[in-house]
């Protein structure tokens, strides 16, 4: 069985798999096998070499990976139960150590882990400000941890934003995401037993993926190797797109500097795309200075080669994409943007044209309202010090209990109740510290809670759920919310399905450990019961860049090829971001197998505003010889009339139609028409631009000819008292409808108070 696995390996998977004497760094291209690589080396430490499952260890970084890892080893090696193997992401690895010796960190055995939200909450309760500013520095603070540094003393405000997070956060006992890697390496550096243990279990560890990791992790890692220990890491540092979160490229590409006995071997030869395909990639890629040198090549077909189309506008594009895929069919199709906000110009003519499609990234399970607030509640009833829960639900359903009656019980749980939250309760009501009606809600949250809280260990933990949401009024809470909103709200179904997790055979066990498990799972697994993509599907699948990683589609559609939007004008500070931004390229047009068309428009929509653009900068990366160039024949803007000479490729006009004495009131599509002298208002909602070295500020253009009005009745897909989500300002209601200009307006009041209005056919929303 082995012979057979290791006979459909290349010479360098192969050796990668049977080299048992030299810690490895494995540089697998995209395509190029990498999967294979790792669980053909677990199967075969496992059956030829005599290492115990138990003593291999495998770190990823998504619960996706870790599942085809089992299923893939399950294939290669029946006879062990895949079970055995310690298979892990980096985060449940260190929950996994945390639940064994947290305690002797500082945390609560029952810990809760913080997501983004809790954290920000948590930061509120610590230091009370503007929402906005706390959740920015919620994020700093956790950037920070990442890279295992402390605030600049010169920032006084963000510094003792950390230390007093830091000491909330050690009295409710509980950690957030980067203190779930802080804390183990906190054990590991102060507990010689928990340092041997870990030393000593494992014999094999395997990093996939390791060109994301961060100082942490990094720091983690050299925690864990031990002395007589295989260290085997696989990555790809032209595919490193997370520096946003604190990935660091150069973890990979200093590894065999920094562990001894290191041995380095190259995937190259990609088995997913066409010639033509790899040659761009390689191209695009070749401009990056700071990367390990390596060549993609396949022995596939050469191919078609992969298509540039110039659009004057977005809604061209649109309609150029839908004509492809009915015309040849959905197939096994993506569209791959830059950001989320430009998915609904494509699901509304999707709609529209019944296309079948799927959007990947939308609001996942466990980061719905109504499953957070019941995992809140399971939190406070096995740790009663979580305060960020008890803040969630203590006047939800609404109770009576205001803002003054919670801090008041905060102060009590940390000045007399050692941050015991349901215990302050209980003195709040006996010392009669609030008033009369909150003292009451009180009472009655309490007499749930002990009811509920008895239950546990007792009944099966589903019937503790449905007796929960019951119980609290989430239940009644919810079907009004459903029937306010909209007919198709499901949020009370959510509900239902949460109680239905816990019925599920095996899911988790009984009792208190179970609800740990979940809530562990919840955090750490967010994807979970979320509606996940259809591989085997006909629909398009649309899709962020960033999201696409370990994903691949017969046909690829990226758009959004405008200098500003890509590169990211608000990601774009030094040339380390420029590389990253063209690393996100790279790893765009490698999801591609046989057909590849890249789009660039002269007008877009983003943020509710017209804006006019110039192609992106990596389109004059591209060799002339690789790609298949198509013009606009007929440019449109908006139903305006417009002439184009023709496609320049001109160093001085750059990529563009019209010629610099062009009539149109537009000036053309050429060089520098995306930005004017005039700077962005701090209150724009619009990513704010970081000039390009050299850059000169162009002459604005002259403002476009005022359409003729209109007198025709209103007429709009949307009516007074739709509720609309929008990527830019939030969920909202449209509250009125009227006509300017000719035009049709819709005025929309967000949940966040603003009161904003949009020309109905330039709307960047959509229903809920």
């Amino acid at each position: 069985m082995m012979e057979e696995l290791l006979s459909k390996l290349n010479e360098p998977q192969r050796e990668a798999v049977l080299d048992t004497e030299h810690n490895l760094l494995v540089f697998a291209g995209a395509g190029s096998g990498k999967t294979r690589v790792i669980t053909t080396k677990i199967a075969y430490a496992a059956s030829q070499c005599s290492i115990p499952p138990y003593r291999i260890l495998a770190v990823t970084f998504t619960n996706k990976a870790c599942k085809e890892m089992k299923q893939r080893i399950e294939t290669m090696i029946p006879e062990i139960d895949s079970k055995s193997f310690c298979i892990f992401t980096f985060h449940s690895f260190c929950a996994w150590c945390l639940r064994k010796y947290g305690e002797r960190v500082g945390l609560k055995p029952n810990f809760k882990i913080y997501d983004e939200d809790d954290s920000a909450a948590l930061l509120a309760q610590a230091c009370p400000g503007d929402r906005k500013l706390i959740r920015a520095s919620a994020k700093k603070i956790s950037a920070l941890k990442d890279k295992m540094e402390k605030p600049d003393p010169k920032d006084s405000v963000l510094l003792n934003q950390y230390y007093a997070y830091e000491k909330r956060l050690a009295e409710t006992g509980n950690v957030d995401f980067a203190d779930l890697i802080l804390k183990t390496i906190e054990l590991f550096d102060t507990d010689k037993e928990a340092y041997e243990w870990v030393r000593g279990r494992f014999k094999l560890v395997l990093v996939d993926e390791y060109q994301d990791s961060n100082v942490a992790q990094f720091e983690l890692l050299q925690r864990i190797h031990g002395d007589n220990q295989q260290l085997c890491v696989v990555g790809d540092d032209d595919q490193s797109i997370y520096r946003f979160r604190g990935a660091e490229v150069q973890n990979i590409l200093s590894f065999d500097s920094v562990f001894p006995n290191t041995r380095v071997i190259k995937l190259e030869q990609n088995y997913r795309s066409t010639q033509a395909i790899i040659d761009l990639a390689g191209a695009v890629i070749s401009h990056n200075t700071i990367r390990a040198q390596k060549k993609l090549w396949t022995n596939n077909p050469k191919g078609q080669l992969p298509v540039v189309v110039y659009k004057g506008d977005q809604n061209s594009m649109v309609f150029d994409i839908c004509d492809r895929i009915m015309q040849h069919g959905a197939g096994d199709s993506a569209i791959l943007y830059r950001t989320n906000a430009q998915s609904s110009v494509f699901e509304r003519e999707f709609i529209r044209r019944r296309i079948p499609h799927q959007i990947v990234g939308a609001l996942r399970f466990y980061e719905r309202e109504e499953v957070k607030d019941i995992v809140s509640m399971l939190s406070l009833l096995l740790n009663p010090s979580d305060s960020v829960g008890f803040a969630r639900i203590i006047n939800k359903p609404p109770r009576g209990i205001g803002e003054t009656s919670q801090e008041k019980i905060l102060q009590i749980a940390l000045d007399q109740a050692r941050g015991d939250c349901i215990a302050a309760c209980r003195l709040a009501v006996e010392q009669k510290a609030i008033a009369t009606k909150p003292t009451n809600a009180v009472s009655e949250f309490l007499k749930a809670y002990d009811h509920i809280e008895g239950m546990l260990d007792l009944i099966p933990n589903s019937s503790v759920v449905s007796s929960l949401i019951d119980e609290f009024g989430f239940l009644e809470y919810y079907k009004s919310q459903d029937k306010e909103i909209n007919a198709d709200s499901k949020k009370v179904d959510n509900l239902e399905a949460l109680v239905n997790t816990f019925k599920t055979q095996g899911a988790y066990e009984a009792g208190r450990d179970g609800f740990n498990a979940f809530m562990e799972e919840a955090m750490l697994d967010p994807t979970r019961m979320a509606a996940q993509l259809d591989e085997g599907g006909s629909g398009v699948t649309l899709i962020t860049m960033h999201n696409t990683k370990g994903l691949e589609f017969d046909k690829v559609f990226i758009v959004g090829m405008e200098e500003g939007l890509f590169p990211s004008d608000s990601h774009i500070e030094d040339e380390r971001d420029i590389e990253e931004e063209r690393r996100i390229l790279y790893v765009a047009i490698t999801r591609a197998r046989k057909e590849l068309y890249i789009y660039s428009c002269a007008q877009t929509m983003m943020w509710g505003q017209t804006q006019y653009r110039e192609p992106s900068r990596f389109l004059k990366e591209f060799p002339e010889n690789m790609v298949s160039v198509i013009k606009p024949q007929r440019p449109s803007f908006s139903g305006l009339g417009y002439s184009s000479r023709g496609w320049d490729r001109d160093e001085d006009r750059g990529y563009g139609y019209g010629n610099a004495d062009s009539q149109s009131p537009y000036g053309g599509y050429r060089k520098r028409t995306l930005f004017s002298e005039q700077k962005r208002k701090p209150e724009s909602k619009g990513p704010a631009f970081v000039p390009l070295k050299g850059y000169k500020a162009p002459t604005p253009s002259p403002a476009a000819p005022a359409a003729p009005a209109r007198l025709s009745a209103i007429s709009c897909e949307y009516s007074a008292g739709d509720r609309i989500e929008s990527d830019a300002y939030g969920k909202g209601t449209v509250k009125s409808i009227r006509s300017l200009g000719g035009r049709t307006v819709l005025d929309v009041h967000f949940d966040s108070g603003k009161t904003l209005a949009f020309v109905s056919d330039k709307v960047s929303f959509r229903k809920i």
